[in-house]
C-alpha cells in the first residue's frame, strides 16, 4: 500500500511484483496480497480521501476490510466496518424494492 502511494501508475507498481518474485525478494505465497496492497493504495491514491469531506464506510469480508483499514492507517484516516453480512442486507433492501413481474 506505502508503495502504491508513491508509485507513478499501478501497471508500473504491478510489474514490480513479478521483478520481487524472481529475485526471491519477496515470497510467492505473499503476492497476492501484495498485489492486493497496491490495488488498494492505489485507489485510496487516486480517490485523495486525506483531502476529502467522504467518511468512506467498509463493506465486505473481514479479509479485505482489513486489508482497506491497514491502508486508511497508512493515510491518517479510520472507516468503520460493516460485515460481508451488510452485502447481502443491502441486496435484500434492494430487492425489496423491485416490482415483481
Amino acid at each position: 500500500m506505502v508503495e502504491a502511494r508513491h508509485a507513478g501508475s499501478l501497471l508500473h507498481a504491478a510489474f514490480s511484483a513479478r521483478t520481487l518474485a524472481l529475485f526471491a525478494r519477496l515470497p510467492d505465497a505473499a503476492l497476492p496480497s501484495y498485489l492486493s496492497g497496491l490495488v488498494i493504495g492505489e485507489e485510496l491514491r487516486a480517490h485523495r480521501l486525506e483531502n476529502s469531506s467522504v467518511s468512506p464506510v467498509l463493506v465486505g469480508n473481514d479479509a479485505l476490510t482489513h486489508r482497506y483499514r491497514l491502508a486508511f492507517t497508512t493515510y491518517g484516516l479510520h472507516a468503520p466496518a460493516l460485515g460481508d453480512e451488510a452485502t447481502w442486507r443491502g441486496l435484500a433492501a434492494l430487492a425489496d424494492t423491485l416490482d415483481s413481474p
